[in-house]
């Protein structure tokens, strides 16, 4: 089957990309609007951290561990807002916050996951998880691109980099032994990095001019999305 790291990395690739071919032909339908799929992207995030990546951490790795992963993460999404708060544009530092929270947060994933594939402590619900949340990630990251004028080139360039961020990450995981304790920080740092961006950029950004309604709507349906999903591949 090949090395899984660079398995992963061209799935994670396929993924993004997939997000943004469905991002293109969703916008294609002229009442969708582009605030619409941040919302729901970001119900799609928030179930896959609710249902997903919250639960296997904790239940892997010392919850103490995942805690101080998910406020290290958290905080460093703060910096990196307060740093980006000098350009002018709101669209391009939604573009800039939202690739580099995505990025920052694929490092401890790699490294993460590059360590489980050389032990087999990673399950396959987990594998499937990671490939599935690219989805949205690229639904966004390819609105974010459109919305600054970008041009898709640029976007499978980021695409890319994602991809080999990943692959020189677990790379480096699959060298080092980590300990249950450093594992439990690291998946807490990627969880504190999407989390916060999920719902500072993803959900209360996007809400303004949107009706309560539609707004739990949109929300509740990307979260049951990641449900729905765990009843069809039966997720354990």
């Amino acid at each position: 089957m090949g090395n899984p790291s660079f398995l992963l990395s061209g799935y994670i690739f396929i993924g993004t990309t997939f997000g943004a071919l469905l991002s293109y032909l969703i916008l294609k339908i002229e009442v969708i609007k582009i605030q619409y799929l941040y919302i729901l992207c970001g119900g799609i995030i928030i179930g896959i951290l609710i249902f997903d990546l919250i639960p296997h951490s904790i239940n892997e790795y010392r919850l103490i561990s995942v805690l101080l992963g998910i406020l290290v993460g958290a905080i460093g999404c703060i910096i990196i807002h307060q740093i980006l708060h000098n350009i002018t544009s709101y669209s391009e530092r939604s573009r800039l916050s939202i690739l580099i929270a995505i990025m920052l947060h694929t490092i401890p994933i790699g490294l993460a996951i590059g360590s489980s594939l050389t032990s087999d402590l990673i399950t396959s619900s987990l594998l499937l998880t990671l490939l599935i949340h690219q989805i949205p990630e690229g639904i966004v990251l390819m609105i974010s691109f459109r919305r600054t004028g970008r041009k898709f080139v640029s976007f499978l360039v980021a695409c890319l980099l994602l991809s080999l961020l990943f692959l020189v990450s677990s790379f480096i995981g699959g060298k080092i032994v980590f300990t249950y304790k450093l594992m439990g920080v690291l998946l807490g740092v990627a969880i504190g990095f999407l989390g916060f961006t999920a719902i500072k950029e993803f959900i209360i950004d996007a809400r303004k001019g949107i009706s309560n309604v539609l707004f739990v709507i949109l929300s509740v349906s990307g979260a049951s999305f990641v449900l729905l999903l765990h009843q069809l591949f039966s997720f354990h």
